[in-house]
C-alpha cells in the first residue's frame, strides 16, 4: 500500500520514479510512521502512569479518611465507656460511707466526667458534615486546638455538603488558615468557634475569636500582616490568593466588641 501511495504521488508531481528516489521515499516515510508512533506511544504512557498515580493518591487519600473516621469512633466509644463507668461509681457510692468521704469522692467523679466532656467535640455537629474531608479538618483543628489549651467550639444548623471539588480543595485551605489564627489568637485562654450554615444557594463557614481592643479589620488588609512575630503573616496572603484565583468564594469580616468574626461564603451551583 505505502509503495502505491508513493508511486501515486511522483506520478503526480511529474517526478522520474528512480530506485533512489523510491528508496529514499520509503525511508522518509518509515522515519515518520516511526516517530509518530513513539510519539503517541510516549503520550499513552504518561497519561497511563498519570492515571495510576492520580489512582493511588486517591486510594491513599481515602484511606487516610477511613482510619481517621475509625480512630475518631474508637475515641468516641472508649469516652462514652469511660462515662458509664463515671456514672456506675456515682450511683454505687456507699450511703452509709462518711458523708466527708462521699463529697470528696463525688467531687473527684464530677470533675472527671467534667473533663471528658471537655476532651472531645460537638460530635452531633460533626456528625451534619457530609463532605469527609471538611469533617477530617475540623476534627484536626479541634485536637491540635485542644492540645494547646483552647477549646474550640463547631456549630452546624444543618446538614454540610461541599459537592465542586476545586471548592472543597480551596475551602480547606482557607478554613484551615482561618481556624489556625483564630487558635492562635485564643491561646490565651479565651475560645475559638466555627459555625456552618448552609441554604439553597450558598455555604457560610464563620470562625470567630477575640482579638484586642486596639484591632481593626484595616490590619487583615496589609499584606504580610501577623500578630505572632517575624517568619509568620503568610497564611493572610496565601488566603488572599486563593480567593483571587475562584469566583465562588467571598469573604466577610467583621469586629463586634473584641470579637473579629470572618465568614468564608461559598457558592453553591
Amino acid at each position: 500500500m505505502c509503495v502505491y501511495i508513493i508511486e501515486y504521488v511522483f506520478e503526480k508531481m511529474n517526478l522520474a520514479l528512480t530506485a533512489d528516489w523510491f528508496v529514499t521515499g520509503i525511508f522518509v516515510f518509515m522515519v515518520i510512521i516511526n516517530f509518530g508512533s513513539l510519539y503517541f506511544l510516549y503520550h499513552d504512557i504518561k497519561i497511563n502512569v498519570e492515571n495510576k498515580l492520580l489512582r493511588s493518591s486517591e486510594q491513599a487519600k481515602q484511606q487516610y479518611y477511613a482510619d481517621l473516621e475509625l480512630q475518631q469512633t474508637h475515641t468516641r466509644k472508649v469516652l462514652h465507656d469511660y462515662k458509664n463507668v463515671l456514672a456506675a461509681l456515682q450511683l454505687s457510692l456507699d450511703k452509709d460511707a462518711p458523708a466527708e468521704a462521699t463529697m470528696q469522692t463525688r467531687q473527684v467523679i464530677e470533675s472527671a466526667q467534667a473533663t471528658l466532656n471537655d476532651i472531645q467535640p460537638n460530635n452531633s455537629a460533626l456528625s451534619m458534615i457530609t463532605t469527609l474531608p471538611l469533617r477530617s479538618l475540623l476534627y484536626l483543628k479541634w485536637t491540635e486546638a485542644s492540645n494547646k489549651g483552647v477549646r474550640l467550639n463547631i456549630q452546624s444548623d444543618g446538614t454540610v455538603t461541599i459537592s465542586n471539588n476545586t471548592d472543597l480543595l480551596d475551602v480547606l485551605r482557607v478554613v484551615g488558615i482561618l481556624v489556625d489564627n483564630a487558635v492562635e489568637a485564643a491561646t490565651g485562654g479565651e475560645e475559638a468557634d466555627v459555625l456552618l450554615t448552609q441554604s439553597a444557594s450558598e455555604l457560610a463557614i464563620t470562625v470567630v475569636n477575640t482579638v484586642s481592643a486596639n484591632f481593626t479589620l484595616s490590619n487583615l488588609s496589609q499584606s504580610g500582616y501577623t500578630t505572632k512575630g517575624e517568619g509568620h503573616g503568610n497564611g493572610l496572603d496565601n488566603l488572599r490568593n486563593v480567593l483571587r484565583h475562584n469566583a465562588h468564594l467571598k469573604l466577610m469580616r467583621r469586629v463586634t466588641g473584641m470579637k473579629l468574626s470572618i465568614t468564608l461564603v461559598v457558592e453553591v451551583a
